[in-house]
This record gives structure tokens, sequence and C-alpha cells, in this order.
């Protein structure tokens, strides 16, 4: 896939950190806080308002430690790139004016950087952060790899938060609210789509642990006329997502055979699964 963007994750992002170095006051300046908007296309969809009250109230004491970094817009404000947390406690803590550093970046630009701010911080919630991941490498062309190494984790855990996708729109609302966590929510993408509201009701209202939510889905997957408990099924599912960028459920029924369901979501994403079903066969 081409990157829509001139250069790699590691170099956009290395000019940023560059940029905001305290050695470096090239661009740094204070303007009012007014002057200063938010990004439309924010990944943080969720702000807790307790955490950002308790923010606010050191900003009130001590200002705002870190720059905002931001690019001047048509209007001639600014709209905010990175750092919109620090931006949404300045104004609750009054602060008149926020200290900014402006710099060039496109609207592809600014939003991979969004994008990857949020993931750094880790405290994006488990559903905004695999949309987000999924958007560096949909929307923006960056590969697993990068992406992996821009935020420092495992290409696997990329793999992973992204498959989160794949669950019932249902739980997916659950994640956000941080009712159901991540590690139990991965433990339901071996259920089908349609049992998965039900059981991760359960969870929630049980208050169960990842390992106790497991074994509910084993359960429930016993009590059905498929199996999917086989160690090498479900390798041969995770090795398959991994290359589709797609769910992936692999049925059995003993000697008859069985059945190989890819999960999508839109139209966009089935052309990527196809054109990398037929790009395997040519490398």
């Amino acid at each position: 896939m081409r990157k829509p963007l001139g250069k790699g994750l590691d170099a956009l992002l290395g000019e940023v950190a560059q940029s905001q170095s305290p050695q470096s006051g090239d661009g740094l300046k204070e303007v009012p806080i007014s002057q200063v908007k938010p990004n439309p296309n924010q990944p943080r969809k969720i702000i807790d308002e307790d955490s950002l009250a308790t923010f606010a109230e050191s900003i009130k004491q001590q200002g705002v430690m870190h720059p905002i970094t931001v690019r001047r817009i048509d209007d001639g404000t600014y709209q905010i790139i990175m750092g919109e947390r620090r931006w949404h406690a300045a104004r609750i803590a009054g602060l008149p004016a926020v200290p900014i550093i402006e710099r060039q970046a496109t609207d592809s630009e600014a939003m991979v950087l969004a994008l990857v701010e949020n993931l750094q911080r880790e405290d994006l919630n488990p559903y905004d952060a695999a949309v987000a991941l999924q958007s560096l490498q949909e929307e923006h062309g960056f590969s697993q790899e990068e992406v992996a190494s821009a935020i420092g984790k495992s290409r696997s855990t990329i793999s992973n938060s992204i498959r989160l996708l794949n669950l019932h729109k249902s739980v997916h609302d659950l994640l956000r609210s941080g009712e159901l966590e991540e590690g139990s929510a991965r433990a339901l993408l071996a259920l089908p789509e349609q049992s998965q509201p039900s059981v991760a009701q359960r969870v929630v209202k049980n208050r169960l642990s990842v390992r106790e939510t497991e074994n509910l889905v084993r359960r429930h997957n016993k009590s059905k006329v498929t199996k999917r408990t086989n160690p090498d099924t479900l390798r041969l599912e995770e090795e398959l997502s991994d290359a589709l960028g797609a769910g992936v459920n692999i049925t059995q029924r003993g000697k008859r055979g069985g059945y190989l369901r890819i999960q999508y979501r839109n139209l966009e994403q089935l052309q990527s699964i196809i054109e990398r079903i037929k790009n395997s066969g040519t490398g």
C-alpha cells in the first residue's frame, strides 16, 4: 500500500520531538486560549471528567508545563495537533492564554500525530485505541511494524487490539465505557457474534475476571454443536487474522470438514482483504 505521507512515521514523530525539545525555542509562544481550537478528528472520544478536573487543578497551580502543538488554519486560528487534554484542562482552570508550538502539517500528518500521541499515552479506552490503530494502517498506509515501533508495542499487541473491532457493537459500547476490560473482550472473540452481547453482559454483571471469562466462553461453546477448543485451530485463526487484517473463525465439523468465515466491517475492508489474498499468491 502506498503511504499518503511523504515521510515515514518515525521521521514524522522525530521532527515533532525535536521541535518540542527544551533547547529549541523556535515557534514557542503564548496565544489567547480562545484562538486555539480542538481537532474535530480527535481519536479520544471520551475524556474522564474526574481525571480532567484533577489535571485542571494542577494547571491552575503550575500552568501548562508542556506547550500544545498546533497548526494555523484558514480562519487565522490554531488547530490542535497534540495536547487537546491540556487545552481542555487549561480552559477549566480559567487560563486566558496557553503556550503553543506552531508547525506546518497537512491534514493527514496532523491526524497521524494526534493518533500516535493518544496511543503513546496508553489511556485511550481499548475500542478507541483499536480504531486509531486501524486508521493508521488502512487510512494512512502504515504497516503494523511501523505502528508498533512508533508507540512502543509489539506487533502482536497491535494485531490483537485491532481484532477487537470484530466484536459486536454492544460489546464495543462496554469497552468504551470501561465496564468491560480488554482481556475479557478478547476472550469473547471466540464466540459467534450473535452470542457475544449476552455473554458480555454476564461478564459485566458478575464482574468476572479474564480467566473466568475465558472459562465461561469455553463452557458456552461446548454447549453448541460446534467445538472450537482445538489449539491448532486457534493458532490458524490468529495467523490468518494477522495476514488478512480481519477476524477469522474456523469451524470444524469432525471428519466432514468445516467452514472458514472471514469477518469484515465495510466494503473498503472487504476490498483490502481480497487484495491481500490475491497478493499472497504472487509473492
